[in-house]
């Protein structure tokens, strides 16, 4: 349902929500009455109906109620896209989205092409932090290593960050084109694939990086 259909007030929109709980509870009551055929439940949007259905709404002594933010599974369960199940809600400072997350790592070398060597697709609530390691281990696995920190690795990680921005802009790679976390990652993989091949063709053609501004910190820090 889009936003601007939906009442203005908060008690207006409370009223929507109350009445689609009563459609579809009669309709989950329907579905799984005895008298009902049953390879009716044996559907899967019906079982995803009564998921989220129940992740929503409850009864108590005979009346439908809405749940608290507090009385509904955390994000990394909550079903939020009844053509998804495994997509999730994300938020990172300003931005939401319903889907899932995606991890670049690139190497960093002044006179090399800089080339996405590892990508790893989460559910949207997964934080970066907690896949630090788990990427680490990984490159270590593949023979990658990290170089220690330095300026001139923290100026690359900011120079990197603003060029994904740019190819994730260009490559389409925010939007998901299929379902379900295994298909996203294989998306992801292919779309970096790309990305590579664009790098290394700009490599061998003589193009150089693009000159990126310098923040005011990173000016003070090399200064002192």
């Amino acid at each position: 349902m889009e936003e601007r259909r939906l009442p203005q007030s908060q008690t207006g929109r409370l009223a929507v929500a109350e009445t689609i709980g009563q459609d579809g509870w009669r309709l989950l009551t329907d579905l799984f009455d005895e008298a009902a055929p049953a390879f009716l439940r044996e559907i899967p949007a019906v079982n995803i109906l009564r998921q989220i259905w129940v992740q929503n709404y409850r009864y108590d002594d005979g009346q439908l109620h809405w749940r608290e933010p507090s009385d509904i599974p955390p994000a990394t369960r909550f079903i939020n896209s009844p053509y998804d199940q495994e997509a999730r809600y994300g938020k990172k400072y300003s931005t939401r989205w319903t889907g899932y997350k995606v991890h670049l790592t690139e190497t960093c070398e002044a006179d090399q092409p800089h080339l996405i060597i590892h990508v790893a697709t989460t559910p949207a609530p997964q934080s970066d932090v907690s896949m630090t390691e788990v990427i680490q281990a990984d490159l270590q696995l593949a023979s990658f290593k990290r170089p220690k920190s330095s300026p001139n690795t923290m100026r690359c990680d900011r120079v990197s960050k603003r060029r994904f921005r740019r190819r994730v802009r260009a490559f389409g790679m925010r939007r998901s084109r299929y379902i379900g976390l295994a298909k996203t990652h294989l998306q992801h993989v292919g779309i970096a694939a790309a990305i590579n091949l664009v790098r290394v063709v700009a490599w061998l053609d003589g193009d150089e990086l693009a000159p990126t501004r310098l923040s005011a910190f990173q000016r003070l820090y090399a200064a002192a």
